[in-house]
């Protein structure tokens, strides 16, 4: 599985994911991922969490952790992914 940032625990051990990459995609709602918003990382390289990327999996298809983000960080990331949501029924 590609790098994600894992958002919500929606039951039965599925989560849902939004994709992690090396490039923005000239997507305007791509965050970067600094050190600052991270808690603790292995990524090696810049990287950008897209919001509008979202997708579920199960936990069994996880194979490791590469990082956390800081509580700010996801917070801003959930408002993102509302913010899109919000903007697609307005």
């Amino acid at each position: 599985m590609r790098p994600a940032v894992a958002l919500a625990n929606v039951g039965r051990d599925d989560w849902i994911l939004c994709q992690v990459t090396t490039s923005a995609y000239g997507d305007p709602h791509a965050i970067e991922l600094t050190t600052a918003k991270l808690a603790r990382s292995s990524l090696h390289s810049r990287s950008y969490v897209r919001p509008g990327k979202l997708f579920t999996a199960s936990r069994s298809l996880m194979v490791a952790e590469i990082g956390m983000l800081q509580l700010h960080a996801g917070r801003d990331l959930v408002n993102a992914v509302i913010s899109i949501l919000q903007a697609s029924v307005s």
